[in-house]
């Protein structure tokens, strides 16, 4: 009997620690998990299984509101923000929308994020450190944590709902990397040969002088009547030759025999050139030969144009892309600048907007409908908590107000 009891006794002993500790486990779960997620407010968006909770939002559209009004024309005055636009809404309905615009573009880019790539334990370091120097260049209290959290009380937010936003701000601005790497090392040439054909002009281009010739210094000699003259023959045989019917291989050979401009003799490029509306080089083009550049990007495919200038009479024709041809040194001056890759940064930027009116349009984000009752105007601009790092690079390049 006494043995029975022990057992008994012994085994309701153990099963009462056994739900003690369970109850403890449960407990330090809670607090660790679930608290946190508590102590920032209710969910205000989601996105596919992933969600926003409500610091964390008032961070970014105070964060947002702070680049509008500093990016913009925007100017913080009641008048400002009662005026009607032409679209029937006031300011302060426009870039309300706009900032929400942005919240839930950071929101879904930081999920798209996620998709290729997760943050490396060098990336978490730097977004901890960039948090401390935000925080240290407050000036509020020193720069003191503590002094942080009593600023942050007045915008709606904590200083983990400021952590998770800093998180949210780096994947957005650092998604365009992941996907296709930081120089465009990701690209296929498929793509790269795509974009070639879409947004750059290949023109052949052969030069006659007409009132003098250059020295490789750039020293100018006028030509003397008999020399015009020669110009002008060499001019009536150069037009024979041209046909409405020609390919960029003849136009080569005309090349060859007439060009006189001798930086395209140097690089022995047939008279190729390559023009893109935003290249660095397309502009540098129409500052110095407006006419040119304009006929460059009016010629259908095949066709030829003559055009006068200072320089002399130059002749054009508008010819098929060359595969590859962004990667050849000989071309490096279309395609680069000071050493920056525009070709890669300009196809990298074209994709990526691509890539996200795609995705987001497809992406259904569900929001509380008291957000769009935000008055903007009102809403105090974040100066003194806004994250220098991490600036949304697409603030100038809004997509359209859904």
């Amino acid at each position: 009997m006494d043995t029975v009891k022990r057992i008994f006794w012994g085994s309701k002993r153990r099963m009462t620690l056994s739900v003690l500790a369970l109850v403890l486990l449960l407990s330090i779960l809670f607090c660790t998990l679930l608290l946190p997620f508590l102590q920032s407010g209710p969910i205000v968006m989601t996105c596919k299984g992933t969600y926003l909770r409500q610091g964390t939002f008032m961070y970014l559209y105070t964060f947002f509101r702070y680049l509008l009004l500093s990016q913009t024309n925007a100017v913080d005055t009641p008048a400002f923000w009662q005026k009607v636009r032409p679209d029937g809404m006031t300011n302060n309905q426009y870039y309300g929308k706009m900032a929400v615009l942005l919240v839930e573009h950071t929101f879904a880019s930081a999920r798209l994020y996620d998709q290729y790539a997760t943050l490396s334990a060098e990336e978490r370091q730097h977004l901890s450190l960039a948090e401390k120097d935000m925080i240290a260049d407050t000036r509020v209290g020193g720069g003191s944590k503590k002094a942080f959290r009593e600023q942050a009380k007045a915008f709606g937010f904590s200083y983990r709902d400021f952590s998770e936003a800093t998180t949210l701000l780096y994947k957005a601005a650092h998604l365009r990397d992941e996907v296709y790497g930081a120089t465009g090392a990701k690209l296929t040439v498929k793509q790269m040969d795509a974009f070639l054909s879409e947004q750059y002009v290949h023109v052949k281009m052969i030069l006659v002088r007409t009132e003098g010739s250059y020295d490789n210094f750039g020293n100018f000699t006028a030509f003397t009547d008999e020399q015009k003259a020669e110009q002008q023959t060499k001019l009536k045989n150069l037009r024979a030759s041209l046909v409405d019917e020609m390919n960029d291989t003849e136009f080569a050979k005309l090349f060859l025999a007439y060009n006189e401009d001798k930086t395209t003799l140097n690089g022995q490029r047939y008279g190729s050139y390559y023009f893109s509306a935003g290249s660095t080089y397309t502009k540098e083009y129409r500052a110095s030969l407006p006419d040119v550049a304009e006929s460059v990007f009016s010629l259908p495919m095949g066709q030829w144009d003559e055009v006068s200038t200072p320089y002399g009479v130059y002749f054009l024709m508008r010819c098929a892309p060359q595969s590859g041809v962004y990667s050849d040194k000989l071309y490096q001056e279309f395609f680069f600048n000071r050493e920056i890759n525009e070709f890669n940064a300009h196809l990298m930027q074209h994709l990526f907007s691509e890539l996200l009116s795609e995705k987001l349009e497809n992406v259904k984000i569900k929001r509380q409908k008291w957000i769009d009752s935000l008055d903007f105007a009102t809403t105090p601009s974040n100066t003194k908590l806004y994250i220098y790092d991490f600036k949304w690079y697409e603030i100038e390049k809004l997509p359209a107000l859904r």
